[in-house]
């Protein structure tokens, strides 16, 4: 199998991904093929969208716990595989720790698998932008990952050996 037990922190906004009506259902929708397809490659997860239930239980995490949980995981975990989508036009949806998570991967030498609407949008950073320039990168359209999932267990493949 591509992943051979190795791990994957998926990553995404979460605190600005909270509506009134629950979570930004086109979001937990990806970021739940990301995981269903990494297991199905024979992968392990990390997730905080898991593990805080899709903001139900965010409230009850501290910001201590979740910068202790999230530096821990990007040190233990194989690969980072953020996904970032637009939220309305040329602005990508607010996160924060997603982009602190990119640092820290960047800085750690992690592999990141960067889902996103391509090009990057306008309203993403010059540093997400240039990203690639500094560290292992890859990254996949959004939409193409919707249609075919199964296709990161190639590009985990080629970033494993770059």
């Amino acid at each position: 199998m591509p992943l051979a037990n190795k791990s994957v922190f998926i990553g995404g906004p979460i605190q600005f991904a909270i509506c009134d009506n629950g979570f930004h259902e086109e979001l937990r929708t990806t970021i739940q093929l990301a995981i269903k397809t990494v297991k199905a490659l024979n992968g392990n997860v990390f997730s905080a969208h898991l593990t805080e239930k899709f903001g139900i239980d965010t409230p009850s995490y501290t910001p201590d716990m979740v910068s202790k949980r999230d530096f821990q995981w990007m040190r233990q975990c194989d690969f980072f595989m953020p996904i970032l989508p637009v939220h309305q036009g040329d602005e990508l949806l607010r996160t924060d720790g997603t982009h602190i998570e990119l640092g820290w991967a960047s800085a750690l030498k992690r592999p990141v698998l960067l889902i996103t609407q391509l090009p990057i949008v306008n309203g993403g950073s010059h540093l997400l932008k240039g990203l690639e320039h500094i560290c292992n990168l890859s990254k996949l359209d959004i939409h193409d990952f919707r249609q075919n999932p199964g296709q990161i267990g190639e590009i985990f493949r080629n970033l494993a050996v770059e």
